[in-house]
């Protein structure tokens, strides 16, 4: 098809064959064993995908036939080769690279799925793997089709690198500071543009006193602070302004800003820890509730997160959780971290039989009901 260049009437011979197969199918007995073609079709686009790595030239002509309205094979790849074949292995791909046995794998019989989901599996394993650029026709496949963002963002990531999914793609994906999105189980992230740049300037923290400041806050008080008026009353502005903002004031030369009880978690630190959550704390922690009850019981997870001090969590389970409800859960553990005696470097992680997860056990042990 794709050797006729410009000339289409072969697009349209192929639609409307493949409508009036639809048509006669609609009209066979109930009875009739149709299970036959529609399997041939799905093995179709088994098969149909993978090809495209080695011929990048024909993703347009992909996009075109699994794209077509009535097409039988747009409806067995959208209706049936997608939820029940990859977006069903791809899900359990993080169980996969935690060496969960017994795993029931659709598309693992067909040899190029299998050589494709164990070179994939190392971004499970892994979230500094480098990117793979032979898997771009598949990410730009599935941007193309507009039908499957998750698809489209997850092999972007892969094969672009970290931060390229696009700023429309990642649209479309549930995320909770619009930057980070949770796919399949691998943390992908949107493209940042100039204007990103500079509106993430302006929220950027810098310090003052021991105090921080938001630069587009201290921007702001600037510009308010010296647009009039005589240079004493500029400075005395400024100060009062400051003072709001970081609850000092000038009635005693001893005051200071409220202390906190919590200490102040290193932001390389807190980024690590989320980053190594999927890999070393929510295995640690699984491994805790395993030790427990047996198995991965939710009540379990939230008394665990009691030890910690979160109260209210708004997860439902430690395997499905949020970027921020992840920092949360990382921040808790860094302040568990600094109350354990003889804890030297805290890093906000629970490592598998590591020194936080067995006070934890201990605990949990204890007085599991609390």
């Amino acid at each position: 098809m794709s050797k006729r260049g410009k000339q289409d009437d072969h697009y349209q011979t192929s639609e409307n064959f493949q409508i009036e197969i639809g048509k006669a199918l609609t009209q066979l007995s109930k009875h009739t064993p149709n299970l036959i073609l529609i399997n041939n079709l799905v093995e179709g686009v088994t098969r149909l995908i993978p090809s495209l790595l080695e011929n990048p030239e024909q993703v347009e002509v992909a996009v075109r036939l699994l794209r077509l309205p009535d097409g039988l094979w747009s409806w067995s790849y959208s209706k049936v080769f997608i939820p029940d074949y990859l977006d069903h292995d791809l899900k359990l791909m993080q169980k996969f690279a935690s060496v969960e046995k017994n795993l029931t794998f659709k598309l693992t019989s067909h040899d190029e799925w299998y050589k494709i989901l164990g070179e994939i599996s190392n971004f499970w394993k892994n979230s500094s793997v480098p990117k793979l650029e032979y898997y771009k026709p598949l990410a730009d496949l599935f941007e193309k089709l507009e039908d499957q963002p998750k698809l489209a963002a997850f092999f972007s990531h892969i094969a672009y690198g970290r931060g390229k999914v696009s700023k429309r793609m990642f649209s479309q994906l549930a995320s909770r500071d619009g930057w980070h999105s949770n796919v399949y189980g691998v943390q992908v992230e949107r493209k940042v543009t100039f204007l990103d740049l500079l509106f993430l300037l302006l929220l950027k923290d810098f310090e003052i006193r021991g105090s921080y400041m938001r630069v587009g806050v201290a921007l702001a008080i600037l510009l308010v602070t010296f647009s009039g008026g005589l240079a004493i009353g500029r400075v005395t502005a400024f100060k009062s302004e400051y003072s709001n903002l970081t609850g000092e004031t000038n009635s005693s030369p001893t005051s200071s800003a409220t202390p906190t009880t919590e200490p102040k978690i290193d932001k390389k630190i807190l980024n690590k820890a989320v980053e190594e959550f999927d890999n070393e704390t929510q295995v640690a922690i699984e491994d805790l509730i395993k030790n427990a009850d047996g198995n991965v019981n939710e009540q379990y997870e939230q008394k665990i997160m009691q030890i910690l001090g979160l109260k209210n969590t708004n997860s439902d389970s430690i395997t499905n959780l949020d970027d921020k409800t992840k920092q949360d859960l990382v921040i808790a553990i860094y302040n568990y971290q600094q109350a354990i005696k003889g804890f030297d470097k805290p890093d906000g992680i629970i490592e598998k039989g590591g020194k936080t997860a067995n006070k934890i056990e201990e605990k949990f042990k204890n007085n599991p009901a609390k």
